[in-house]
C-alpha cells in the first residue's frame, strides 16, 4: 500500500511533465501512422484504377455509346431547324460537347454549326449510319441520319494524325475516348482488344504495357505518396529530436536509405512511372542511375534534406576532439554528396529536358519546372544544415580549426572537379567559397538563418 501511494504521488506531482511526454509520443504515433496510411493508400487507389487493355477497351466501348447518343440527339435538333436558320443550341453543343453537325441536300451541304472539322469526302464515304471515318487531320466518329434526299452527319474527333510531334502536337486519343497517351490505335480485323458500339467493331487497340493507369490518377497517387512520405519523415524527425540511441538513429537512416535504393532499383511503385514526374519527353537523363527522372531528383533531394535534419537533431554537444575529427570526416563526405547531387541536377534540368525556366515568363512555366527548382532548393538547405552543424566542429585552436576546415572543403571541391572533369571554375568551387564565407559568419556571430540561405543562393546563382 506504502509503495502504491508512493507511485501515485509521484505521478500527481509530475503529472504536466508525463501528460507532455504522452502527446508528443502520441502525436508522433498518430504522423507516422497517418504517413503509412497515405503511402497504402496510394498504392491501393491505383491498383483500383488500373486497367489491362480489354478493360479500356470496354470502358471505351462505354464513352463511345454516350458519345453516339449525343450525336443522335443532336441530329434530331439539326432535323427540326429551318434553312437559314442559325441554331444557338447547336452551336453550344460543339463548345461542350465538342460535336460537329452537318446536313445535305443530295450532295450538297446546306448546313453546319460552328465546328471546322475537314469535311471534303462525299457522303459515300459515310457507309453505315455510325462509324469511324478517316478525314485529313485524324479519325472522326460519326453518326448518320436519312430523310429522302436530306442526309445529317454528327462528327467528334477521336484521334489525331500529326506528321510532325511534340509537346503541344501529339496523336493521343481525345479525353473523351478514356484512352490513355500510350495507347494505339489498331485497324487489322485479327486485332482482340475492339472497342464496339451497337455490336459493330469500329476499332482495336494496342499497347506495350500490360497495364494501364489513367494520366489524372497517376498525378493523384503520387501526392498520395509523396504527402504520406513526407509526414513518415516529419514524424521520424520528431521521434529523433526527443532524444533516441545511436544504433536506433543509425538504423532509421539505414532504412530510409535502403527504402529509396528500393524504389529506384525496383522502378516501385509502378504508379510513380506513369506521372507527369516520370515523363521521359519532359525530362530524362539516362546517364545517371539515381536521377534518371524528374521525380527521383524531387525523391533524392527530400531524403537528403531528412538525412541532413536527423543529424543535426541527433548531434549535439560533441566534447571529444577524436570524435570531432572522425565525424567531420563522415560529415564532409556527406556534403560531398549533396555538393555532386547539387550540380548534377542543376546540369540535367538544363540539358536533359524541354522544361523552361523562363521567369521572366513565370506564367508560362509550368509546374514540372518549379519541381525541379523546388528539388535545387532542398539540395541547398541540406547543404545549409549539415554545413552549419560540421562548422560547429572545429571551435578548437584558432586558425588551425579555420585551415583544416578549408582544406576539407577544398578537397570536396578537389574530387568534385575529377569526377565530373568540367572547365568551369565556378562549377566545382562555389562550395569552398560559401563554405569558407559561412564559417567566419558563423565564427562571427553574424550567421543568421536568413543571411545563410541569402548568400547561398547568391553564390549558386553565379
Amino acid at each position: 500500500m506504502q509503495i502504491t501511494d508512493i507511485f501515485f504521488r509521484v505521478i500527481h506531482k509530475n503529472y504536466s511533465y508525463f501528460a507532455m511526454a504522452m502527446q508528443k509520443g502520441k502525436f508522433y504515433v498518430i504522423l507516422l501512422a497517418l504517413g503509412i496510411f497515405l503511402m497504402l493508400a496510394s498504392s491501393l487507389f491505383n491498383k483500383i484504377y488500373t486497367y489491362s487493355l480489354q478493360d479500356l477497351a470496354i470502358k471505351s466501348s462505354g464513352n463511345f455509346l454516350k458519345k453516339s447518343l449525343a450525336c443522335k440527339q443532336a441530329l434530331k435538333q439539326l432535323s427540326s431547324i429551318k434553312l437559314g436558320e442559325n441554331s444557338l443550341e447547336l452551336n453550344k453543343l460543339f463548345d461542350t460537347e465538342k460535336i460537329g453537325v452537318y446536313l445535305f441536300n443530295h450532295d450538297s451541304l446546306i448546313y453546319w454549326n460552328n465546328a471546322q472539322f475537314p469535311i471534303t469526302q462525299n457522303l459515300n464515304s459515310f457507309t453505315d449510319s455510325v462509324g469511324i471515318i478517316k478525314l485529313r487531320q485524324g479519325y472522326y466518329l460519326y453518326v448518320k441520319s436519312v430523310n429522302l434526299s436530306v442526309t445529317g452527319v454528327a462528327i467528334c474527333f477521336v484521334k489525331p494524325l500529326y506528321e510532325l510531334q511534340n509537346n503541344y502536337l501529339k496523336n493521343n486519343f481525345i479525353d473523351w475516348t478514356g484512352l490513355p497517351k500510350d495507347v494505339g490505335m489498331d485497324l487489322s480485323p485479327t486485332a482482340k482488344q475492339s472497342v464496339v458500339l451497337n455490336g459493330k467493331t469500329l476499332f482495336a487497340i494496342k499497347g506495350d504495357e500490360q497495364d494501364y493507369l489513367p494520366h489524372w490518377a497517376a498525378n493523384t497517387g503520387i501526392l498520395f505518396l509523396i504527402a504520406g512520405f513526407l509526414i513518415m519523415l516529419v514524424a521520424i524527425l520528431i521521434n529523433i529530436k526527443t532524444g533516441v540511441g545511436n544504433l536506433y538513429f543509425s538504423s532509421v537512416i539505414a532504412g530510409i536509405v535502403g527504402l529509396r535504393g528500393l524504389m529506384i532499383y525496383l522502378k516501385w511503385p509502378v504508379f510513380l512511372y506513369k506521372s507527369v514526374l516520370y515523363d521521359v519527353q519532359l525530362f530524362g537523363n539516362a546517364n545517371s542511375q539515381i536521377n534518371f527522372y524528374l521525380g527521383d531528383i524531387l525523391l533524392n533531394a527530400v531524403t537528403l534534406l531528412f538525412i541532413s535534419v536527423a543529424v543535426h537533431f541527433q548531434i549535439k554537444n560533441v566534447k571529444s576532439l577524436a570524435v570531432k575529427r572522425y565525424g567531420s570526416l563522415l560529415l564532409f563526405a556527406f556534403i560531398f554528396l549533396i555538393v555532386n547531387q547539387f550540380n548534377h541536377a542543376l546540369i540535367s534540368l538544363v540539358t536533359n529536358s524541354t522544361l523552361s525556366f523562363d521567369f521572366l515568363n513565370i506564367f508560362n512555366i509550368k509546374l514540372p519546372a518549379f519541381i525541379g527548382v523546388l528539388a535545387l532548393a532542398l539540395y541547398s538547405l541540406a547543404l545549409y544544415v549539415v554545413l552549419n552543424k560540421v562548422i560547429s566542429f572545429f571551435d578548437y585552436d584558432g586558425w588551425r580549426g579555420f585551415f583544416q576546415f578549408a582544406l576539407l572543403s577544398s578537397i570536396v571541391c578537389l574530387i568534385q572537379w575529377i569526377i565530373v572533369d568540367t572547365s568551369h571554375t565556378l562549377e566545382n568551387y562555389w562550395f569552398l567559397l560559401f563554405a569558407v564565407t559561412l564559417f567566419a559568419l558563423v565564427k562571427l556571430s553574424y550567421a543568421k538563418m536568413s543571411l545563410g540561405l541569402g548568400l547561398q543562393i547568391l553564390i549558386m546563382s553565379f
